[in-house]
């Protein structure tokens, strides 16, 4: 995992906040400076940075290494399975958990230098018992506590020296994890379940004492995780959020009798993991973002390829009629969005407002390229962007059901929806105007879950069922049966020219070759095309504007090119090669210019995530180690 951005300064991080509940509009706005960025999709399971922030923890392919940030220098530290690793107060040990050649778990150490974080002591096996988890040094870096590994309801904590030796039983408590300890080092924190009876899902934070006195409950955690103790090590740092950060999540600081001190914001987002409290602020991973790169490729001999642009958000993206702009979908977190741009790449649009659907059906340019209709994510309303027009506007069409099919009428006047029950059945086509104007237009057959339909003509759809190719009238509600979809092949996409009458499907054999299949609803004509290789979604086929080519992709298994985008032609030419897709990053797709002398080419370029820094209350002293969730 390469860092783009290595290190934000901590003393920038520094945030004075008063107590609140809830928290003010000015605090959600808050900005959360970049610890480090991450551009690989690289697993960053067991990350952890030491309390300096001079070093971190960084998978590799051998194993696991220490990476020093000013120089990205790595020192191997260990290529067995390992996990779970924190740093001593100082900075200057390592504990983890790992597995033995046995495939028990016990917990590890090492020295190391806290400046580049280079060995000073070979990895040594210091718990006697198998460990079920990762354990907390202490603060004066000369103890262990960790759970022992069984199958008893209930499981010892354990305090060892940290260099190894006997072992003491200070507890025993259900599932506990989550070990800090408490700033004089006469007590450890966990969280536990609160008993070990199937399906509890209650968990607490409680105090264990050294000296033999009861352990102590300190506050119910079953809907908060822990990040750890603040430098100061007087307050818990709690985040209150699910795996994606909504308005009404926070960072909780609560402190050692349970009493909750602050409530701060939280960066809105996909959160994975959060890495702990480093000086006066906690660490929290924020969700990949992936950005595709889109490239022009000439099909005008010279092959050029061009780079457009990078979007943040995933490859759909589709031509506008007339050939001048490029709408695409973006991502924030989990939610898709919709982008526009000019087909240069220049003049790009988000509209973060319109939250929609995250496929490549749920967008569509009007005839006259001058609107775009979106399906919105609740699958129940459509939005109509006027391109570099006023805004857009929204109509609510279902409240049993959902929508599925979305096609522009062939004036530019209304939208044709498809909207399915939410209870098997036949649906029906809606027509929405212009002025939001909802009217029914027609009915849809009823289908199972391996139908599939697309849009011919203003009235008529193409479908499969029963084994079969049909053409639906969805005014009359009749359906004619173009053709049996050959035995041992499997539909792979679709593909239909309304201005010359055609259809066109993409089958793939059992040998895995392939069958196109194109039906001329004019003539009745079926004309069948044998072809060397295997269709690869995604990347929608397309006819050309002339009807006599379909350009798709494929590979072939005895060609060590791979992957491909071909020129397949209607009149028995062998098909052509267009550009190879090997070498390019996953999640590629294409789109055919509506001139047909180019194809857009878009690539998940790469990911980019980023550790944030979350501000705290302004505190000194140590830093407790990261806690997994």
């Amino acid at each position: 995992m390469s860092v783009r951005l290595h290190l934000a300064s901590l003393a920038m991080a520094t945030l004075s906040l008063a107590a609140l509940t809830p928290l003010s509009s000015q605090q959600r706005a808050a900005t959360f400076r970049t610890f480090a960025r991450f551009t690989s999709a690289d697993s960053t399971d067991g990350f952890a940075v030491a309390p300096t922030g001079a070093l971190y923890l960084v998978r590799t392919p051998r194993g696991v290494g220490i990476r020093e940030v000013r120089s990205g220098r790595i020192t191997p530290l260990t290529a067995s399975t390992a996990d779970d690793f924190v740093w001593a107060p100082l900075g200057d040990r390592l504990a983890w958990w790992q597995r033995d050649d046995s495939g028990k778990g016990h917990i590890w150490t090492a020295t190391v230098s806290p400046v580049s974080g280079a060995l000073t002591s070979a990895p040594q096996r210091v718990s006697l018992s198998e460990a079920s988890g990762a354990a907390a040094i202490s603060p004066d870096g000369r103890s262990l506590a960790y759970i022992r590994d069984g199958s008893t309801s209930e499981a010892p904590l354990l305090i060892i020296p940290i260099t190894g030796g006997p072992e003491r039983e200070v507890a025993r408590v259900h599932s506990g994890w989550d070990l800090t300890w408490s700033a004089d080092g006469r007590s450890v924190y966990l969280r536990h379940a609160a008993s070990g009876a199937p399906g509890n899902r209650t968990r607490y934070l409680s105090q264990v004492y050294l000296d033999g006195r009861p352990m102590r409950r300190v506050r119910d955690v079953s809907n908060v995780s822990i990040a750890g103790m603040t430098g100061t090590g007087s307050a818990f740092v709690l985040i209150s959020a699910g795996a994606r950060v909504r308005p009404t999540d926070s960072l909780l600081l609560v402190d050692t009798l349970g009493r909750e001190i602050q409530k701060m914001p939280l960066p809105m987002g996909a959160i994975v993991e959060s890495f702990g409290v480093i000086g006066d602020s906690m660490l929290v991973w924020e969700d990949a973002t992936e950005r595709a790169q889109l490239a022009r490729l000439s099909l005008q001999g010279d092959k050029a390829r061009t780079v457009i642009t990078k979007v943040p958000g995933s490859s759909l993206f589709k031509w506008s009629p007339d050939g001048g702009s490029i709408a695409f979908m973006t991502r924030d977190g989990n939610q898709a969005f919709l982008g526009v741009m000019n087909a240069d790449g220049s003049n790009v649009r988000h509209f973060r407002d319109l939250p929609m659907l995250g496929n490549r059906f749920a967008f569509e340019w009007s005839p006259d390229s001058r609107h775009i209709a979106i399906k919105m994510a609740d699958r129940a309303r459509i939005s109509i962007i006027a391109i570099g027009g006023p805004g857009s506007f929204k109509t609510g069409v279902l409240t049993d059901g959902h929508l599925s099919l979305l096609r522009w009428s062939s004036d530019n006047r209304s939208l044709l929806v498809g909207a399915r029950p939410s209870v098997p059945g036949a649906g029906t086509v809606l027509r929405i105007a212009m002025d939001g104007a909802v009217t029914p237009a027609g009915t849809l057959p009823a289908r199972d879950s391996t139908d599939a339909i697309f849009w011919f003509s203003d009235s008529s759809i193409v479908r499969t069922g029963a084994g079969a190719v049909h053409l639906h009238n969805i005014r009359s509600g009749v359906s004619r049966r173009l053709y049996d979809i050959p035995a041992k092949t499997t539909l792979r996409e679709w593909v239909v020219s309304e201005n010359h009458g055609m259809v066109a499907t993409l089958l793939r054999r059992e040998d895995n070759t392939s069958l196109l299949r194109v039906v001329d609803l004019k003539s009745n004509e079926t004309r069948d095309v044998s072809l060397p290789f295997w269709f690869m979604p995604p990347g929608a086929a397309a006819f050309s504007p002339d009807g006599k080519r379909i350009y798709t992709t494929g590979r072939q298994l005895t060609d060590p090119a791979g992957a491909n985008i071909y020129e397949i032609s209607l009149d028995g030419e062998r098909p052509r090669r267009i550009v190879n897709l090997d070498g390019l990053l996953e999640n590629w797709a294409y789109a055919l210019a509506p001139d047909a002398r180019s194809l857009l080419i878009s690539t998940a370029a790469e990911q980019e995530s980023r550790l944030l820094l979350v501000p705290l209350k302004p505190t000194a002293g140590r830093t407790t180690p990261p806690r997994r969730q």
